[in-house]
């Protein structure tokens, strides 16, 4: 095999190890009421980020205490927040939610938020 034919088959391999598979995507339970009437259901990625620091990460995103980059009136495309411990949040939509974050590229930690129901 040729050092290209190797060099692929090598990228492919590193690719496919660092697919996420669905099973290693969680929940955390209970729903978390960020605001007062605003229930978010929290998703953690394949990381080691306790539900308590997802929880933790959201809520302080949602009280505005991290630190903003772009410009306030520009796209949601275009700016996101900087957090304690690390975390980088971007919102997909203008508004609260939903909303990613993530820390440490290498290791791909990532939670999310949607918006949910409050539990019953």
């Amino acid at each position: 095999m040729g050092k290209p034919a190797l060099l692929l088959v090598l990228m492919l391999a590193a690719l496919l190890a660092s697919a996420m598979p669905a099973s290693a995507r969680r929940f955390c339970p209970p729903v978390a009421e960020i605001e007062e009437g605003a229930w978010v259901k929290i998703e953690v990625g394949r990381s080691h980020v306790s539900c308590a620091e997802a929880r933790h990460t959201i809520k302080a995103f949602a009280d505005r205490l991290g630190t903003l980059h772009g410009a306030a009136d520009a796209p949601a495309s275009r700016k996101y927040w900087t957090l304690h411990g690390g975390w980088r949040c971007f919102v997909a939509e203008s508004g609260f939610r939903p909303v990613w974050c993530t820390r440490d590229r290498k290791s791909r930690e990532s939670i999310e938020a949607f918006d949910a129901e409050p539990p019953e």
